[in-house]
């Protein structure tokens, strides 16, 4: 609804939900830096929840690329593939928990990557 359409886009508002879906109930805060991990690592943080989102909420930018030829018009995706022409817009998101190492392992973490 456009009534609420900034409630469920706006930043801010994007990371309360998140944080309401996981239970969260500490402070939380949006920030836009490439230094966060340094926080983490000076010890600043015990933890750090990082999250990217990449949402398709308007027709408007899939209309564009349509009109520029850079939309596949038959609606499906041939990734490398020899066929492949034009590539497909998606809906994306993904959650990253950083802690140190010592710390994930002490609490018996499940540790898909080290840093």
């Amino acid at each position: 609804s456009p009534k609420y359409y900034i409630l469920g886009t706006c930043e801010e508002m994007i990371l309360n939900h998140i944080s309401y879906f996981l239970d969260i109930y500490s402070p939380s805060a949006t920030i836009y830096t490439a230094y966060s991990l340094s926080y983490l690592q000076l010890g600043k943080l015990k933890i750090a929840i990082t999250s990217s989102v990449s949402m398709i909420i308007s027709p408007n930018r899939n209309i564009h690329l349509n009109n520029l030829g850079f939309l596949n018009p038959k609606g499906y995706l041939r990734a490398f593939n020899v066929d492949a022409n034009s590539y497909r817009k998606g809906k994306e998101y993904s959650i990253l928990i950083l802690k140190k190492l010592n710390k994930a392992l002490i609490d018996s973490n499940l540790i898909r990557v080290v840093i």
